[in-house]
């Protein structure tokens, strides 16, 4: 064959072999054609319903579950609100218009919305139109320090918007109120939170006003003409462009946690927020966080299902509302002790220091029998439904010297952050250079070694200033108010940590009955002090109170009696029952963020005699006041130490109990002997001794006061003892054979002359226990003239010790 032939058979096969291929591109794509044909026929309907079934899909909110004191008063509880969110990109939506500047047309933006939609707020809500313009320019700020920060990046910018929604609800409240100006912040302050239903639905209706509006532009007269002359109509045309210009405006509704009694229990209770990692509203400090789980319920849907006719269902899986919680709290017991301290407070308030009757001052009120806390109030406290609030405490003027404080605190944080890299920086290169061992490195190691010691010169300088700023935070002129919110926020009854001064007196003699060591029959002398190793530590009195018995040492609250009591214990009777007490461990009370204290180890006590002296009156180791009002409370009721507790039970949210929550007896700390002995003594220093003012009429009252110096820091970061600051408290209960309450009252740092005066403690107390124990029906004494009397000292046998 010719070669010619064979280029021709080539060819007609390559062809042949085309054509082929495209007879299956063409076969395939009517097959794929009639697909689709048979689909959107035969499930065109199903696949539409679909689609429009997940577009339609919304959220029905849970209701958060009620929190009620003992006898079912509300004191937290879910309302449903309805608010605005501005849809900022919608409202601010720019328009490009004509403008002639000198004869000349310019292109110009204008924002046609703002003006009607403010209009329109200003008429139905109440909200000033300046809201509405310091909400836009805080807007514009955070879209220009965006666009800015992503230029810095190298990242694209187009994509930055205004921020999408602002929720009336939330939005006007913690770090964005403090970007704005005094003024501002006032201005905002006014603007309503939540709407009401029947402000909305007139806001609605005026939306669709304009087909009633364009009707009654175009209505004629009988005779045929306008009804209304052309300015008439005019004014309506101008009405019609201000509701159809009308956007941005969205309503939401939530429900939005009240508490009916703003600040009573705030401490207890805590609050609602969001926090930056997280936008949803959750509980934040006491029983909402705690129970958070329980509270919050699961959310519901709602959506329409589209039928084959395309006829539409609404379908509704309901939410599961959150349990309610019982607390132990009664209202009444609250409200009482709550006054009482609010009382003491200003009445103190400015006396010595510019500020509070008090750096904070904390009160259990506590059943024995169960462990039960009837009321705890931590002070200053909070309003609940406006957190931030501490317009009670400082003025706008404060507040704003306040803020500055913690601007420059903050700058101060960022500058030592700073210097540390540097520093860090600066070691690490020294460290390669030495590695090296090159002679030539040795001048660059020198100067290397002289600006490390500039480093570290300029780091100790800004820590210096940073503490100087933290110490002196006193007066309101040098306190942050980041800080002081910290404190007003923080559940003194559960994590601050102190030591305990001398109400651990009857704790320390109760470890002496308990070993053994101690029989009850013994004297000691006091001459004021009592020197240990190289300390010579002093008792409150001076001048001595001479030879007592063990009784008459807590009745005058001796130092020098119970160190002498502490070294017969010795260091591991002492380790071991600060530990059956409950210290230097959590509770278990069902409050977040609770403090375990701070105790010695075994190690410590037995290395160092003065530390065994110290922890034997109260100090040098630090309680909770739930670690000591739940100690105190076993040596009172027998020696059973209950596990304290908040809550007593949780409903569903129909009332049905879904967990009750039963008195746990954790351990026994004392004998029965032993407690009987402690009530004497402590009946004892209350009719004789340092706690006098508790000797109320009618009821037969025992305690024990306690007075404890702070620690404090020099500008050298020493620790010292301050000694003329101090915690002073009191542990009262009543009645002396079965005591029914317990009432702990710590008072942080008064605000008076002498700090060091544990009376101030006992006045509350008592003032409260006045009026607390007719209302809680706390049992009276027999008769009136048996109210100075005291049971005859029970006897210790020798066998039994």
């Amino acid at each position: 064959m010719s070669k010619g032939n064979k280029k021709k058979n080539s060819r007609d096969m390559i062809r042949g072999r085309l054509r082929t291929i495209q007879l299956i591109v063409v076969l395939v794509f009517f097959a794929l054609l009639f697909r689709i044909a048979y689909l959107n026929v035969a499930k065109g309907a199903e696949y539409t319903k679909k689609v429009l079934t997940v577009s339609k899909r919304t959220t029905i909110p849970a209701r958060r579950g009620d929190i009620v004191d003992r006898n079912g008063t509300r004191l937290a509880v879910s309302e449903l609100k309805y608010y605005i969110v501005l849809d900022l990109q919608n409202l601010c939506y720019e328009v490009n218009g004509t403008e002639e500047v000198n004869g000349v047309e310019k292109t110009v933006k204008n924002y046609p919305y703002v003006e009607p939609t403010k209009a329109a707020l200003k008429k139905y809500f109440g909200i000033e139109p300046e809201v509405i313009d310091i909400v836009i320019k805080q807007a514009e700020k955070k879209k220009a320090s965006d666009i800015e920060e992503a230029r810095k990046q190298n990242e694209n910018t187009t994509n930055i918007t205004l921020n999408r929604g602002f929720d009336f609800s939330q939005d006007f409240s913690g770090g964005y109120l403090q970007e704005l100006s005094a003024k501002e912040q006032e201005i905002i302050s006014k603007a309503p939170k939540y709407i009401t239903y029947d402000q909305m639905n007139k806001y609605k209706a005026y939306l669709k006003s304009v087909d009633a509006l364009e009707k009654k532009k175009n209505e004629k007269s009988a005779t045929g003409l306008f009804k209304y002359s052309d300015s008439e109509r005019k004014k309506i045309d101008a009405e019609i462009k201000d509701v159809e210009n009308t956007r941005g405006v969205i309503f939401n509704s939530s429900y939005a946690r009240n508490y009916p009694y703003k600040t009573l229990a705030s401490g207890i209770l805590g609050y609602m927020s969001r926090t930056e990692e997280d936008s949803e509203l959750k509980g934040s400090e006491g029983l909402e966080k705690e129970y958070q789980s329980e509270l919050v319920g699961s959310d519901g849907q709602e959506y329409q299902q589209i039928n084959g006719d395309y006829s539409k269902d609404k379908v509704i899986h309901p939410a599961t509302d959150g349990s309610n919680v019982v607390s132990t709290i009664d209202v009444g017991a609250q409200s009482i002790v709550e006054k009482y301290v609010k009382k003491f407070n200003e009445e103190h308030k400015n006396e010595v220091r510019t500020g509070t009757g008090s750096k904070g001052t904390g009160v259990i009120v506590m059943d024995p029998r169960t462990g039960e806390i009837i009321a705890g109030t931590s002070y200053p406290n909070f309003d609940c439904n406006d957190y931030n609030d501490v317009s009670a405490y400082y003025t706008k003027a404060q507040q704003i010297a306040m803020n500055k404080v913690d601007l420059q605190f903050e700058d101060k944080t960022k500058a030592k952050s700073t210097a540390n890299k540097k520093l860090k920086t600066d070691k690490a290169d020294l460290k390669a250079l030495k590695a090296e061992k090159n002679a030539s490195n040795e001048a660059a190691i020198k100067t290397l070694e002289e600006t490390i010691k500039l480093d570290e010169t300029n780091l100790e300088d800004i820590q210096n200033q940073i503490y100087g700023m933290d110490r002196n935070r006193d007066g309101f002129a040098d306190k942050g108010i980041a800080l002081f919110k910290i404190n007003m926020w923080r559940n003194m009854l559960v994590n601050f940590d102190y030591e305990p001064g001398s109400t651990e007196k009857p704790l320390t003699m109760a470890m002496g009955f308990e070993s053994g060591k101690l029989k009850g029959t013994e004297k000691y002398y006091c001459g004021g002090y009592l020197q240990v190793g190289d300390h010579k530590i002093y008792c409150d009195n001076k001048d001595g109170h001479g030879w007592e018995t063990v009784k008459e040492a807590l009745q005058n609250s001796c130092n020098v009696a119970l160190m002498q009591i502490g070294f017969q214990i010795g260091p591991n009777i002492m380790s071991k029952y600060q530990s059956i007490f409950g210290f230097g461990q959590y509770t278990g009370v069902d409050l977040p963020e609770s403090n375990k204290g701070v105790l010695l180890s075994l190690d410590e006590l037995r290395k160092d005699k003065a530390s065994l002296a110290t922890n034997s009156f109260g100090q040098n180791f630090n309680v909770t006041m739930i670690q000591m009002a739940a100690a105190q409370c076993s040596i009172i009721n027998g020696g059973n130490y209950y596990k304290p507790h908040v809550v007593k039970e949780i409903q569903n949210s129909d009332g049905s109990i879904k967990k009750e929550i039963t008195p746990t007896l954790v351990r026994k700390t004392v004998s029965e002997e032993t407690s009987d002995i402690l009530k004497n003594y402590m009946r004892n220093a209350v009719i004789n001794g340092t706690g006098k003012a508790a000797n109320i009429k009618n009821y037969a009252v025992g305690g024990k006061t306690g007075t404890a110096e702070m620690w404090t820091k020099h500008d050298s970061n020493v620790q010292e003892r301050d000694k003329q600051s101090y915690v002073i408290s009191f542990a009262g209960y009543a009645p002396q054979d079965n005591p029914e309450v317990l009432i702990y009252t710590v008072i942080n740092q008064p605000n008076v002359g002498e700090q060091a005066n544990s009376g101030l403690a006992v006045e509350l107390s008592a003032n409260i226990m006045k009026e607390l124990f007719p209302y809680l029906g706390i049992t009276k004494t027999k008769a009136a003239n048996q109210q100075n009397k005291i049971s005859s000292e029970p006897q210790v046998a020798e066998a039994e010790r």
